[in-house]
């Protein structure tokens, strides 16, 4: 900016190293809230998967035990026992009524005891009398339809067991006019996990916790161990089926959540720890800012450190340069005014320029010192010479500036490979952590395309780039849902072959992007490599040079016949000077690796495209044949 020109290089490198450290801290903070707002939304679509999973277990075991008490309700041995009111008759069903129900017990794990209790008087107990379970009844009253009872703790052969009644009123339907009439009440009494909810307490999460609760708000199935058979606090209790509010439990500020248990007049509630969800982000971040502080603050003084060291000399520099200057302007007037003209060197002594005869000392880099020691030089020179030195040094001074600013730049472009690397190992650890498989797989492949792409050698071996290209097809095939496949057909023998580094990954790029993308329906990327013998003269076998020819095939939309021309065109053409041979829009990946590989390897090498309109193309790259031991 125009602005930035009149203030001083110090200044300017503090600005830059402030804005620098200020921008990587807005990327973590924003990184961070992303990330955090992403991890809630998914803790969020798992609760609900969970409890519209465990709605519809215990709605499906709940309308089993409905038929089950439905069946138990009319059948005949039951409606006659609670009719009669003849001791006798009642004894002989008695032992029919253990029969029968003994095959009730028996149609679902976890149904342990039926108990029949008629309003004239009459009772039935499978496994006998239990007063709790007849208090429990009496409690309910007159059911109409089917009910279930809050949790009670009930001993059966010798173990507590935890369980609910489900208690309905039995009507007559016997012909002998009775129908319609209330006889009694039937109570199945089934243990906690009949209703499939023992899934809940295998449940694994340190942050999120679901609790099922009966009518009473007592906790009788959860993952959180402690509060099981446990009523939940008020405030928790207090959310109702649909709702989402933060409250306040055991000191912690939670998230609840609830839905509704119809079958068992109860409900579901999630209680969710945010400060535990996202406890490991928070220390990430609060790491993050704290190594960007502390790398800023680095920045700054080495920033600080190289600006004394340039500006110390230089001020002492430019102070003997305005010396300098003035004694050679009083000189160059006084000779002018006497004669016209500037007086040539050597003619009017020592003194005709006497700031000329000062020499500069200077302490500083080793550049500053032979800058010092040239202009030295350059004063013992003619007085007509002295006004290009001047310029010389002026012209070296900006080179030693510019020089500096790649230095820093270089810096930088270190830097920020490392800290992008790191954020994505960083995030794969987070996906891999919340489950995010497909996350997790991108992330991976991203990673080892851009560790790949910014360490090591230019020229690797076939296998490094290969291992690349699956990397970045994996992370387009996420994106695109599987949209095409991908053959490879590279013999083993090649694959140690030496290559440019990324001189695939932009045809295979290219192919996905122009090809397959706007194509219809699922597409086909195939990826051959053979050694050949080179075009030219006399037959195949005649020592014309192997070749290592590798071809990109897809059979997607294809190129025009006027664009391919021309791209063949721009591919056959001499290459300049500089070796940058100028692309078309479009074409920047190709030209890239066309240039690149030219200069390595001369004019037999580089691309060759061959194209048809709606059956796709095949990208041609040829290379020499090297290896280690060639």
């Amino acid at each position: 900016m125009p602005s930035l020109k009149h203030l001083s290089i110090k200044t300017q490198l503090t600005i830059m190293t402030v804005s620098t450290v200020a921008i990587l801290l807005l990327i973590v903070v924003f990184t961070t809230v992303q990330v955090t707002g992403l991890v809630v939304r998914n803790n969020r679509q798992y609760a609900d998967e969970v409890m519209k999973q465990i709605e519809q277990s215990v709605a499906s075991n709940g309308e089993f035990l409905d038929n089950l008490m439905l069946s138990l309700q009319y059948d005949s041995l039951v409606q006659e026992y609670l009719s009669t009111n003849d001791a006798l008759k009642r004894y002989e069903i008695f032992g029919k009524l253990d029969t029968n129900l003994l095959g009730v017990l028996n149609l679902k794990p976890g149904i342990l005891d039926v108990v029949l209790l008629g309003s004239n008087g009459s009772a039935y107990y499978y496994k006998g009398r239990q007063p709790e379970v007849v208090a429990r009844i009496q409690e309910m009253g007159d059911v109409k339809g089917h009910a279930v009872s809050a949790l009670v703790e009930l001993t059966y052969d010798g173990a507590p067991h935890e369980c609910f009644l489900l208690v309905s009123d039995v009507v007559s339907n016997l012909k002998d006019g009775t129908a319609g009439r209330r006889l009694g009440t039937a109570a199945i009494v089934v243990e906690r996990t009949a209703f499939g909810t023992d899934a809940v307490d295998a449940l694994v999460s340190s942050s999120s916790a679901f609790y099922l609760v009966d009518r009473s708000g007592v906790v009788f199935s959860g993952n959180d161990a402690a509060r099981r058979f446990q009523p939940l606090p008020a405030a928790v209790l207090a959310v109702q089926p649909g709702e989402e509010r933060t409250v306040r439990l055991d000191g912690q500020s939670v998230t609840v959540r609830a839905a509704a248990l119809a079958r068992l007049g109860g409900r579901i509630v999630n209680v969710t720890r945010t400060t535990q969800l996202v406890g490991d982000l928070v220390h990430i971040r609060n790491l993050m800012i704290a190594l960007t502080a502390g790398g800023g603050l680095l920045l700054l003084g080495l920033f600080l450190l190289i600006a004394r060291n340039i500006l110390r000399p230089l001020d002492r520099f430019m102070g003997h340069l305005a010396r300098v200057g003035v004694g050679a302007g009083a000189g160059a007037g006084g000779t002018a005014g006497a004669g016209g003209s500037a007086a040539a060197p050597g003619t009017d002594g020592p003194g005709a320029f006497g700031g000329l005869q000062e020499r500069a000392e200077l302490d500083g880099y080793k550049e500053i010192n032979e800058m010092a020691a040239r202009f030295n030089a350059m004063l013992e020179e003619i007085d007509g010479l002295a006004r290009r030195l001047l310029a010389t040094n002026s012209r070296m001074y900006e080179m030693q500036l510019q020089k500096k600013q790649a230095e820093i730049a270089q810096l930088k472009s270190q830097i920020n490979p490392h800290f992008l690397y790191n954020s994505l190992e960083s995030m794969k650890g987070v996906a891999l952590s919340e489950h995010a498989d497909k996350v997790f797989q991108m992330l991976t492949a991203l990673g080892r395309m851009f560790y790949y792409s910014f360490k090591g050698a230019d020229i690797v071996r076939m296998r490094e780039e290969m291992t690349t290209i699956q990397s970045y097809v994996r992370i387009q095939q996420v994106r695109f849902e599987d949209r095409f496949d991908v053959e490879t057909d590279v013999p083993d023998a090649l694959l140690d072959c030496l290559i440019p580094k990324m001189c695939l990954q932009p045809l295979v790029e290219n192919a996905v992007f122009h090809g397959l993308e706007t194509r219809e329906g699922k597409g086909r990327l195939r990826i051959e490599g053979r050694i050949e013998e080179a075009p030219g003269e006399g037959p195949p076998g005649s020592g014309r040079i192997p070749t290592l020819t590798l071809r990109i095939l897809d059979d997607g939309v294809g190129i025009e016949p006027e664009r391919l021309a021309a791209l063949q065109a721009q591919l056959a053409a001499e290459t300049p000077p500089d070796g940058i041979m100028k692309p078309n829009p479009g074409t920047v990946g190709l030209m890239n690796v066309h240039s690149r590989v030219r200069l390595m390897y001369g004019a037999g090498y580089g691309l060759w495209v061959e194209s048809e309109p709606g059956r796709g193309s095949v990208v041609t790259l040829r290379l020499p044949v090297r290896r280690d031991d060639a």
